[in-house]
């Protein structure tokens, strides 16, 4: 009679997996969201920065008559392939970071879970990865567009 009491049935491991993916959905999505306000925060800092730092030698090339799509390639078409390079070096990183860490946080459970991300999230994070990136990029255009030349070339030291 003990015997029974204590078994599981492939209902009870569906169920329990069910309520794991629902417990885990919402960190996962705060992990996310937490990973996507960095992404933009940290990027428009240092692209923003640089721009500060380079503002005298930005007024130059304004007067001297560099176009505001001249200027964006420079300064900030760059980050382009930087965040390319990026993603494509830590999406496969962190994909084989879950799939090692993964068992090692489900050991004391039961069964056996693989962690397994489909092909269409990849997809999801890559546009997650671009349309960041355009967010960050628009932002900084315009603080570009805004910046006042004659200004900068009076206050320089």
């Amino acid at each position: 009679p003990y015997t029974t009491l204590f078994r599981s049935t492939k209902d009870d491991v569906v169920a329990g997996v069910e309520v794991f993916e629902n417990l885990m959905k919402y960190i996962i999505l705060a992990i996310l969201g937490t990973g996507v306000v960095m992404f933009v925060l940290i990027m428009y800092l240092l692209v923003k920065m640089m721009i500060d730092h380079s503002s005298t030698n930005i007024a130059y090339l304004r007067v001297l008559g560099y176009l505001d799509k001249d200027l964006n390639k420079l300064y900030i078409g760059s980050t382009f392939l930087v965040v390319l390079i990026s993603a494509a070096v830590s999406i496969p990183l962190n994909a084989w970071l879950i799939k090692v860490s993964f068992p090692l946080m489900t050991f004391n459970m039961n069964m056996d879970m693989e962690a397994y991300i489909q092909p269409k999230n990849y997809i999801f994070i890559v546009l997650l990865i671009l349309v960041s990136y355009l967010i960050v990029n628009a932002m900084l255009r315009a603080k570009l567009k805004k910046m006042s030349y004659a200004e900068v070339l009076k206050n320089r030291e």
